[in-house]
């Protein structure tokens, strides 16, 4: 149960947008900007961005399995992303569901 939105998108950029990466010392621990929570990715290998990715379509691939709403699929996608099997269940999710996915 992948959730779906319909949207119109522009994938057109402003033609004097400015586009790259912030000074270090203008991310801290807050993030930087409006964008919150994150850090520089920094020099990562090719390699290394495979198996993340590998591992980011597992992880969607358990989620889609374990729900079958969409509020499902969100509780136990943020469970994952903050680490927490307690937190985020809808009332109605059984927690062997999510129990499953943190073994992994």
């Amino acid at each position: 149960m992948i959730p779906t939105v319909d949207m119109d998108v522009d994938p057109t950029f402003p033609t004097d947008l400015a586009m790259g990466l912030p000074d270090e010392e203008d991310v801290d621990e807050e993030g930087y900007g409006y964008f919150r929570d994150v850090w520089t990715i920094g020099e990562v290998s090719h390699e290394e961005a495979v198996k993340m990715i590998d591992e980011e379509k597992r992880l969607v691939s358990l989620v889609d399995q374990a729900s079958q709403t969409q509020a499902e699929f969100e509780a136990i996608a943020k469970a994952i992303e903050v680490g927490n099997s307690t937190t985020c269940q809808p009332a109605t999710l059984q927690s062997t569901q999510t129990a499953s996915l943190f073994d992994s």
